[in-house]
């Protein structure tokens, strides 16, 4: 297919990932064991767990009834009358016209008991490819890497937050901060992803240095050395890389279509072989831009729970969703297997580099591998960020990166069109701001990352996202990178390198 046909084909794709209607999905998974009820009765408890874990805090404004009916796919009467119940045993009070609050004093109840840890932990060994390193070199133009605009990010609100925090308790400077981190910070986080429909508990999150991190110390916290740890097809090379440098296989499943990975092939390939964790992105995957639907997102969860098989989640693009669809397969998990990993970095402050993650029943065990491997994080920044997300603008914040970044990814693809050779296709993501493009087969991807060095432009070659070397005819395109007269002559003569490539074989 050409590249023209194919790009109009895929511009029409990020409207079709719409959220399920509500009435087909249920308002949280059952737990084991549970009595049958009702969908607002389960969802009124939810909340009560929620505000004893202080997700929500006394006097504390609750979602409105439209934002829970759309995280948690259900109707609006649902939500409502949960809300009624809650109203009715005193944990909530109704605010005319403005909203439901946790109550000032709530009932007598019984609080949580405290999460129990597990599994083992090893040593790593590093490695890392060049081919990664070259996608990453400050002197070409960063078409190779993930990593958009500092333009996209609210760079002068943070610093005046983090100077406001240093002028007023500048001995912020002086502390340790030891993991798993603020709890200021934590709360925010898990408040933050109800959206997700997921349900975070303050006290199993975990503050990391970044994404890569958070994974890093799910995987140490279930597996050992030799290993297999499921991954999608294409994979995000830091995947990869991290389970080389933890000595585990990589076991690559099959995606289906722009729908993520197959969860049939990995039920297949759980009965085939030993599967020590499953390690994806479920929402907007790195490269590929897919995103798996609800009914499969559900799917793995069952799966995990069914074969007690822990599943490492990560959700780092999951805000940057064009249609906004940012459910997590954790909402659905029923035992604590799933692990919900994301980052500050790709929606509000890459250089603060501060990730999380939810680990379920390991996050004792990944607190304190966090805690032996790197203390903690900056406490400075973790405030900071804290008191950026309680300000409560990242939501609108949000939605104007969605709106500036689908912009980019249509404008390069647009342009990939227009200048690469005959042969070339793609398929647009479904949110974020990278573009997976597939070249004629006789071109190397791997040789001409290496022949656009000497154009000044970088670029991620497809090699990269697999285990075995697939995807040699693949490149991974930034599509965060400002329009610019440099920017477009160095696309331009990128183009023309791969159309001199594929023209001489």
């Amino acid at each position: 297919m050409s590249a023209n046909a194919n790009h109009k084909h895929a511009r029409a794709a990020p409207a079709a990932g719409q959220p399920e209607r509500p009435e087909r999905a249920a308002a949280a998974p059952k737990r084991a064991g549970a009595v049958r009820t009702t969908l607002y009765a389960r969802l009124a408890e939810e909340l009560k767990q929620q505000i004893l874990e202080g997700v929500f805090a006394a006097g504390q404004k609750l979602p409105s009834v439209r934002a829970l009916s759309r995280s948690k796919q259900l109707s609006v009467n649902t939500v409502q009358e949960a809300y009624r119940q809650l109203e009715d045993e005193r944990w909530v009070v109704v605010r005319s016209q403005s909203g439901c609050y946790v109550a000032p004093r709530l009932p007598d109840i019984a609080r949580p008991e405290p999460i129990s840890g597990s599994a083992a932990v090893t040593r790593y060994i590093a490695a890392t490819g060049p081919a990664s390193a070259l996608a990453y070199r400050e002197d070409l133009i960063p078409f190779g890497a993930a990593i958009p605009d500092a333009s996209f990010f609210p760079c002068g609100r943070l610093a005046t937050g983090i100077a406001n925090l240093l002028r007023k308790t500048p001995a912020l400077i002086g502390n340790y901060n030891f993991a798993p981190g603020s709890l200021a910070l934590r709360q925010q986080v898990a408040r933050r992803v109800v959206e997700w429909g997921a349900s975070v508990d303050p006290r199993r999150v975990t503050i990391t240095n970044g994404a890569v991190e958070a994974i890093q110390l799910c995987l140490r916290a279930v597996t050992k050395p030799g290993d297999t740890v499921a991954v999608e097809a294409p994979a995000y090379y830091g995947f990869l890389q991290t389970l080389q440098m933890l000595g585990l296989r990589a076991r690559p499943v099959v995606s289906a279509n722009r729908d993520g990975m197959d969860v049939d092939a990995l039920a297949r390939a759980v009965e085939n072989g030993k599967i020590a964790a499953v390690l994806l992105s479920t929402t907007v995957s790195n490269p590929s831009g897919a995103t798996m639907p609800l009914a499969r997102k559900r799917q793995l969860a069952e799966l995990a729970n069914r074969c007690q098989i822990p599943v490492i989640e990560d959700a780092t693009f999951a805000d940057l969703h064009f249609a906004g669809e940012c459910h997590a397969a954790q909402g659905f998990d029923e035992s604590g297997l799933v692990m919900l990993c994301a980052s500050l970095t790709k929606t509000i402050a890459p250089g603060m580099r501060v990730g999380w993650v939810d680990g379920g029943r390991f996050s004792e065990q990944i607190a304190f591998l966090k805690r032996v491997s790197s203390i903690g994080q900056p406490q400075v920044m973790e405030l900071a960020l804290a008191e950026y997300l309680a300000s409560g603008g990242m939501a609108k914040r949000l939605r104007s990166t969605r709106r500036a970044m689908q912009a980019q990814v249509y404008r390069m693809a647009e342009s990939v069109a227009r200048v690469f050779p005959e042969g070339t296709s793609f398929a647009l993501p479904s949110g974020g701001f990278l573009l997976w493009v597939e070249l004629p087969g006789q071109v190397d991807a791997l040789e001409l990352q290496e022949r656009a060095v000497g154009l000044g432009v970088g670029v991620a070659p497809g090699v990269l996202f697999s285990p075995q070397g697939d995807y040699k005819n693949f490149i991974r395109m930034n599509c965060g990178v400002p329009d610019s007269p440099k920017a477009r002559e160095g696309l331009l003569r990128l183009g023309q390198l791969a159309g001199q490539m594929a023209a001489a074989r």
